[in-house]
């Protein structure tokens, strides 16, 4: 099956600055997106239960029948963020 990009958009009742910390370094990435998150040289290497992706933009695909369920994993993630920034 044909993997598909997709969008995810959430409204956050937050300050810029408390976002941008949480989107822009590896401690803020680490609070909710990854088990850890390491930068060097402007990539971003994200750990997740002993695997790791490497990065400059996060973009997002999935099977055409999976994203639904990746649209939710998403929307629990930025949930986590959320949460973080106290909105």
């Amino acid at each position: 099956m044909e993997r598909v990009e997709f969008q995810v958009e959430v409204p956050i009742q937050a300050s810029k600055g408390s976002i941008f910390s949480r989107l822009n370094n590896p401690s803020g990435l680490s609070e909710w997106f990854a088990d850890d998150v390491n930068i060097k040289k402007d990539v971003f290497t994200f750990f997740w239960d002993g695997s790791e992706e490497s990065a400059l933009l996060v973009t997002d695909y999935a099977e055409e029948d999976e994203v639904e369920e990746a649209t939710l994993l998403w929307e629990k993630q930025l949930g986590d963020l959320k949460r973080v920034l106290g909105g």
